[in-house]
């Protein structure tokens, strides 16, 4: 298990699981041990147009995670205030990092009178799309007062060279997260297009752009029939980088009751890292 004694880890992990709605991702997510959900408000993002969705109540996942939490606490709101944000804003975000730094210093703090040990924390991205409109926001609001070369214009928008800085930023953020955290971040499924034709197929929307080859495993996460007609969950593995030869789509597994560390395990991931 990782030691977190000096609050970093020695190989921070980046999970991907993505899907399509109502598939269990968000709460296959919460499964992690010691799992801090930061839940984004949705956006309505268009052309040179972004809007985050800041009058709802309740966020996306807020049922669900509370669903799960009445599984194992007679309190699932004391535990959705201890490990659940609802965020609206960038600022909130960054509050909610810091949430999440204090859940993982009391359960150390803990640890420390017990004498067990806590195990590592994994911080919940939920989802990578809503996130990326956040950001974008945020890159809009870093270009305040400055021009366009060409035009002399403000910048209200990303050009689309400048679409690399919002991946950028993304990432950024992320080596802070990883500092103190493992990550688990959930996508969305997008219809497949080529040559501005429809295929009929799913793919992966990931942000930042790549992280589905630059982390360490992605899933996708689907419900199929199986020989008698009932739905079962189903992990279709689209990289792992502690296989070397993983291929597309690969079935792992189909169990309603394995567990995030189950798969990671089932999947070679040094149990040193976990």
């Amino acid at each position: 298990m990782n030691k977190l004694t000096k609050g970093t880890l020695d190989y921070p992990l980046t999970v991907s699981i993505a899907g399509l709605p109502k598939t269990g991702k968000t709460t296959f997510a919460a499964k992690f041990p010691n799992a801090f959900i930061v839940d984004f408000a949705p956006v309505n993002m268009g052309l040179a147009h972004c809007e985050i969705l800041s009058d709802r109540k309740y966020g996306e996942s807020h049922f669900s995670v509370k669903e799960y939490f009445k599984k194992f606490t007679d309190d699932p709101e004391a535990e959705m205030q201890k490990r659940y944000r609802f965020v609206k804003n960038w600022k909130e975000f960054l509050q909610a990092i810091e949430d999440a730094k204090a859940y993982k210093k009391a359960i150390y703090d803990e640890a420390e009178k017990t004498g067990k040990e806590p195990g590592a924390v994994w911080l919940v991205l939920d989802d990578s799309y809503r996130w990326r409109g956040f950001t974008v926001l945020r890159w809009i609001e870093l270009q305040q007062g400055k021009k366009r070369k060409s035009s002399g214009a403000d910048i209200m928008w990303p050009a689309e060279a400048e679409w690399g800085l919002v991946s950028q930023l993304m990432s950024e953020i992320m080596i802070e997260m990883h500092s103190e955290f493992h990550l688990a971040i959930t996508h969305r499924m997008k219809d497949e297009y080529i040559k501005n034709k429809a295929t009929g197929d799913l793919v992966l929307q990931d942000f930042p752009g790549g992280i589905r080859y630059t982390g360490d495993i992605t899933l996708e996460v689907a419900k199929e029939e199986d020989e008698k007609g009932k739905k079962k969950r189903v992990y279709k593995i689209i990289w792992n980088r502690f296989e070397d030869d993983c291929a597309d789509d690969a079935i792992v597994r189909i169990d309603e009751d394995i567990s995030p560390i189950e798969m990671l395990l089932e999947l070679h991931t040094p149990e040193e890292y976990l």
